[in-house]
């Protein structure tokens, strides 16, 4: 990439430190000099942080934040759906929120971090999501679930990473759903059947400057879970009508950040049926560079002279149409070591100890789960709890 024309600043906000991690890499990339605060001390970027401060609770990253926000910054990038929860919550003043949160306007503070404000600004807009129904307690629950002829999704409002999402057919037992710690209330969407598509990308007063194309091959934890897996395609090979249905969307947000897109290709109509869009960043941020598709060069481009994203993208013929990529923070130390899916390719944005420290945890946490095995049937329950406090 050429050398910026000139520097700009971003201040980045959160408590994950695995999706900090990437931002002052990309950032500095697209000629922004960082500043940080977190309350995460096992945050450790890949290029150094102009300004580093790490606080001890919410509290004090929100009054910190307030502060550092007056100073003037280019760009905020709020790096997780905690902080956003706790901005959006705050009794901070709406001019503070506005300079803090990913958003055009006050008006915009309404979806972020509810699954139900969203589907309810997607069809307001006429952008294409589910069938849903909201439901606010238990027994509404029981009593659409028996009477309901579909598969639907039921996903508690304020949720992430797949936690709060479940699945229910026709004929399940309700009991055993129910057996799930469910909050109220919740949003029912009807299942489609298809691909799961990530289309995360980078918006600017509601523009569309960047965003990436990829399918979830892979998840961890649940079926619901985060991806450690994907397929990238080419913006190039990417139809004109997802181009549309992403400006369409933005302008809805009020989008000017980062935003964690995602969407079903039904099977059925091959139509996409949007069901995500977080007001953040993801851990994949940078990858669909493989492919020649920069954010970092499309954010540097915005910022320089305003290019907006547009269609058709030429195609880059230096680089791959298609690539299955993994993320290597979310296999497993045997998947590393064989070096799956050419993992090792893909790890330059990870210090040695970014990957000792993953890795020796999970190893730790191994060979715990083979001792458990082989001790606790031969030693009595209170010998098994020293052991375990031990453990800790």
């Amino acid at each position: 990439m050429e050398k910026p024309s000139k520097i700009l600043d971003a201040l980045i906000i959160g408590h994950n430190a695995n999706l900090l991690r990437a931002l002052p890499r990309l950032l500095a990339r697209a000629g922004f000099q960082v500043d940080a605060i977190t309350t995460s001390t096992q945050f450790k970027p890949a290029v150094p942080v102009r300004n580093l401060k790490v606080v001890c609770d919410k509290n004090e990253l929100l009054a910190q934040a307030a502060v550092q926000v007056t100073r003037g910054y280019d760009l905020v990038v709020i790096g997780d759906d905690r902080a956003l929860r706790d901005i959006v919550q705050s009794d901070l003043s709406d001019d503070i929120k506005l300079k803090l949160l990913p958003v055009c306007g006050t008006e915009n503070f309404a979806h972020i971090g509810t699954k139900i404000g969203l589907s309810q600004l997607l069809v307001e807009n006429g952008i294409t999501t589910p069938d849903f129904w909201i439901v606010s307690d238990h027994d509404a629950l029981v009593s659409f679930l028996e009477l309901t002829p579909h598969t639907v999704m039921i996903k508690i409002d304020m949720s992430g990473g797949g936690a709060g999402v479940f699945k229910f057919e026709p004929g399940n037992n309700i009991d055993v759903l129910l057996q799930n710690q469910i909050t109220f209330p919740v949003l029912v969407q009807r299942y489609i059947e298809g691909d799961l598509i990530d289309l995360s990308g980078v918006y600017q007063n509601g523009t569309l400057v960047h965003f990436s194309y990829s399918s979830l091959e892979e998840v961890l934890s649940n079926p619901f879970g985060v991806s450690s897996v994907r397929t990238y395609t080419q913006l190039g090979c990417v139809k004109e009508s997802v181009f549309n249905d992403l400006r369409k969307l933005g302008r809805a947000l009020g989008a000017h950040g980062f935003v964690n897109i995602a969407c079903l290709r039904s099977a059925e109509d091959g139509n996409y049926y949007f069901v995500e869009a977080d007001m953040r960043p993801t851990v994949w941020v940078e990858y669909s560079s493989y492919l020649g598709d920069d954010p970092a060069r499309a954010i540097q481009d915005y910022f320089d002279v305003a290019t907006e994203l547009s269609f058709p993208q030429p195609l880059k013929k230096n680089y791959p149409l298609h690539m299955t990529i993994p993320y290597a923070l979310r296999l497993s130390a045997i998947e590393v070591m064989t070096n799956r899916h050419q993992v090792w390719r893909f790890c330059e944005a990870f210090s040695k100890r970014d990957m000792i420290r993953h890795f020796g945890s999970g190893l730790m946490q191994s060979v715990k789960r083979t001792l458990a095995a082989y001790i606790k049937p031969r030693v009595s329950v209170r010998t098994w709890q020293r052991l375990r406090l031990r453990w800790k």
